[in-house]
């Protein structure tokens, strides 16, 4: 059962600290090179999603696939996903990083859609890679 979802608002006046800390990932240099924006933060017990948008990757020829965006993950985790953590005074037990070429409703299947996701579980200011 989901007990928050604190979806980005832009410029939402009950979020201030929200669309400072969150529009700060656009700006992260990724190592593909791509750019992300963010779509939404769940928290959900003791798990919190970090849900981007990513129009780069496609599973079709000429689009960045899994391989060129892996490292990513590691990266938005880090630079991202903990100091936004911090930032609520948040510790949850796994961090959940995903991408998805466009906006997909949670839990929503969509065949047309390319997602990628990976967990993780927080070490300090590490976030070490937690096999689904």
């Amino acid at each position: 059962m989901i007990r928050a979802c604190l979806p980005y608002l832009m410029g939402a006046a009950l979020l201030p600290s929200f669309a400072f800390a969150m529009a700060d990932v656009a700006d992260l240099a990724l190592p593909s090179g791509q750019s992300v924006q963010m779509h939404e933060v769940l928290t959900q017990e003791d798990v919190v999603r970090f849900r981007l948008i990513a129009p780069e990757i496609t599973r079709d020829a000429g689009g960045l696939k899994y391989a060129d965006v892996e490292l990513d993950f590691q990266q938005l985790c880090e630079e991202y996903a903990l100091d936004w953590l911090d930032e609520k005074a948040l510790r949850p037990e796994q961090i959940v990083i995903s991408l998805a070429d466009r906006a997909v409703p949670f839990g929503a299947a969509d065949a047309s859609a390319t997602q990628f996701f990976e967990a993780f579980s927080r070490d300090g200011a590490r976030c070490v890679w937690e096999q689904f």
